[in-house]
């Protein structure tokens, strides 16, 4: 098993909501904490892609993901070779949608045994929190160790602040681990 932990997230570059204003990122804002984290933690990235990308605009991009919640639906991901068995800690993230985590999230988290790993979850939101995601996290994954999470505003990711809340975070979850 690999000591290094996986840093898995669910971002979308491109048109996002930020604050009062709709930006053309070329960084989805969860895919900058994400890169913060596994800076910090020595984690290795890992971007949960769907197989079919999402609309370019941020509004048919949440209609979107609005129905697809609506309908529970699990879109196909992206091929990939990570193998979550290899990881005891795996840092996930998302941004929050609709007070949730995007479907991709649970079409990778549906994908694993997650028996046994220590998550550490962590989204970004304009002003939701993690809303009911956590409650989401643990019914995926009941026999997963759910540890403390970190949910940070979107404006907020690249402030100073946030890498005090992010160190903060990790001695609450890990004690001096990380």
């Amino acid at each position: 098993m690999a000591r290094r932990p996986l840093v898995a997230f669910f971002s979308r570059d491109g048109e996002n909501f930020v604050g009062d204003s709709c930006l053309n990122l070329s960084l989805g804002i969860t895919r900058v904490l994400a890169k913060r984290i596994a800076l910090r933690v020595n984690g290795r990235l890992f971007s949960i892609e769907p197989a079919v990308p999402y609309p370019a605009g941020y509004r048919e991009c949440l209609g979107q993901a609005r129905r697809e919640l609506e309908d529970q639906a699990r879109p196909k991901l992206a091929a990939s070779s990570i193998r979550l068995s290899s990881y005891r800690t795996v840092f996930l993230g998302w941004p929050n949608w609709w007070n949730t985590m995007p479907m991709p999230v649970f079409t990778f988290l549906e994908s694993f045994d997650t028996a046994g790993k220590r998550i550490a979850p962590f989204c970004t939101h304009e002003g939701t929190g993690f809303a009911d995601s956590l409650k989401h996290l643990r019914i995926l994954c009941p026999k997963a160790e759910i540890l403390p999470g970190l949910a940070v505003a979107g404006t907020e990711v690249d402030a100073p602040e946030t890498a005090r809340a992010i160190g903060a975070w990790l001695a609450e979850a890990f004690g001096n681990e990380y």
